[in-house]
């Protein structure tokens, strides 16, 4: 197949996206030769001083399973950031953007970028020598978060792009997924600080190849920290530090996954756990494990893995 055919493609395929009938589509390939997908969010309108989250509802149009081993993006001037979750059910119509969204219920993070271009790239050897991969399934229900913010006198427009990169079809690989912890026990009041944190057991014979944090605007650092000793540690929650690994140096916890958020609330409101970036936070520890043969896993607080 041609690269003008691919690109052909391409575009046919994007505008299949906002129709349950995307996922009779053959598998696409990318750059004439991966295999993989794209995703184009429409384009969002801010006023001059608006910010707002808004959310596209989608399903993959992979006509087979995929092992996902690179997410990359290219967001427009004006987004935030994004966050990409798969989900078990249908959350909205696809093709649906709305404001009314927030943490999926039965979300598993996929990917998050908060600079105009970014991209994770799976590792290629488990330790056996199998390549890791994130199995989207065929039609996958999927929303795309975005946090976009207009700090200038005038209005314009944004939008996200991200593309899925995925390892041959007829080739073997290892299933990773996110391990996502979350703390709803956050009470904050006004004009002081605190922290939130938790310890969650690690899934079953689980190993971790990258770990990263969640928070909003109020936090002051955010870490994950195994028996003790800090594995990554952030102080901007607009881009929160990453840590990565590859074989034979993945990471395990044995005595639990802990993570921890320090805030100061300079407001004069209660911050809560909830999913407005101005008013409410999160605390989040996210890591990418393997084997992930069941799919993504939760802790809430310090109960888990669900």
């Amino acid at each position: 197949m041609s690269r003008r055919s691919c690109a052909a493609l391409s575009m046919i395929l994007l505008g299949a996206l906002s129709s349950p009938a995307s996922a009779a589509f053959d598998v696409l390939f990318q750059d004439g030769f991966q295999f993989g997908f794209h995703v184009q969010s429409p384009e969002i309108t801010l006023a001059s001083g608006e910010e707002a989250t808004y959310c596209y509802y989608f399903r993959a149009p992979n006509a087979t399973a995929l092992g996902v081993n690179r997410w990359r993006s290219h967001l427009v001037a004006g987004m935030g950031h994004v966050i990409l979750f798969t989900t078990a059910s249908e959350g909205q119509p696809p093709g649906t953007l709305t404001t009314s969204c927030g943490f999926p219920s039965d979300g598993g993070w996929q990917y998050a970028a908060h600079d105009l271009d970014e991209q994770i790239v799976f590792p290629s050897d488990d330790g056996s020598g199998t390549p890791l991969g994130s199995e989207i399934t065929a039609g996958k229900f999927a929303v795309l978060q975005m946090y976009a913010v207009n700090p200038t006198g005038q209005s314009f427009t944004t939008s996200a792009y991200l593309s899925a990169d995925a390892l041959d079809p007829a080739n073997m690989y290892t299933k990773s997924a996110a391990y996502m912890t979350y703390n709803t026990n956050i009470s904050i009041p006004p004009m002081s600080s605190g922290t939130a944190q938790g310890t969650c057991a690690a899934p079953a014979a689980s190993k971790f190849w990258l770990l990263t944090t969640r928070t909003h605007r109020h936090a002051t650092q955010s870490k994950i920290s195994n028996a003790g000793s800090d594995v990554v540690v952030s102080t901007d929650w607009e881009h929160p530090a990453t840590a990565s690994f590859a074989t034979p140096n993945f990471v395990t916890f044995p005595g639990g996954l802990t993570y921890q958020c320090d805030y100061l609330n300079t407001g004069n409101f209660t911050l809560h756990s909830g999913d407005s970036e101005a008013t409410d936070e999160v605390c989040m520890g996210i890591g990418y494990f393997f084997p992930a043969d069941t799919g993504p896993k939760f802790c809430f607080n310090s109960t888990g893995p669900l």
